[in-house]
């Protein structure tokens, strides 16, 4: 083993000792450069030492099959990651004002941020977690707000909240008062499932 191979151990070793981030599955991509460079004797070895017709087969074959596996489940998977419904929504995010920000639920494919970029209060968890930002008081205020929206003045005031969607996701984790809503808020969009109101005049 040449010593070219050596500093590809420092990357394996310390990110085996030490956790970088908070979800521990985001060591994985650190080992990448190990990978590249582990291959590299393998390789040589079938090359120089067994049937390349043979390995070239073998190898052809876990490389298709490995493939043909993933389309299988691609194709099976029927999960969508956004309707005509929630791009009509992101549309008409996308023409409203760009300092504007949102009150969402933080679903990670939310069309208002995904799609129209737009801020919002609170962003998917899963991310801010990785990063280990406490988003735990912004979460109960944003719950707050959805569930007593005639009472939250202030808080839409301190999170600069111009309009506030009211669609599926929010209604599964927030249980939003739509009816407190309708009286408090001017509603400005209706798709049927997403409902979009305007709060506070854009800065």
């Amino acid at each position: 083993m040449g010593t070219w191979f050596v500093p590809a151990w420092a990357p394996f070793i310390v990110a085996n000792l030490i956790q970088f981030q908070p979800n521990l599955a985001d060591n994985n991509k650190l080992f990448v450069w190990w990978y590249l460079l582990a291959g590299v004797y393998p390789a040589l070895f079938f090359l120089e030492k067994v049937n390349k017709k043979i390995v070239s087969l073998i190898i052809i074959f876990v490389v298709t099959f490995s493939g043909i596996l993933q389309l299988v489940w691609v194709f099976q998977n029927k999960w969508e990651f956004a309707n005509a419904e929630e791009l009509e929504v992101a549309e008409f995010a996308k023409k409203s004002c760009p300092q504007g920000r949102w009150l969402t639920s933080n679903r990670h494919n939310h069309p208002v941020f995904t799609f129209a970029g737009r801020p919002t209060v609170l962003g998917y968890r899963g991310w801010l977690w990785t990063w280990g930002i406490d988003y735990t008081q912004v979460e109960t205020e944003v719950k707050f707000m959805y569930q007593f929206p005639n009472q939250s003045r202030d808080l839409f005031k301190n999170h600069q909240v111009s309009y506030a969607v009211i669609g599926p996701a929010e209604i599964q984790e927030y249980s939003p008062n739509i009816h407190k809503w309708q009286e408090t808020y001017t509603l400005v969009y209706n798709s049927g499932k997403y409902l979009i109101f305007a709060v506070l005049p854009c800065q």
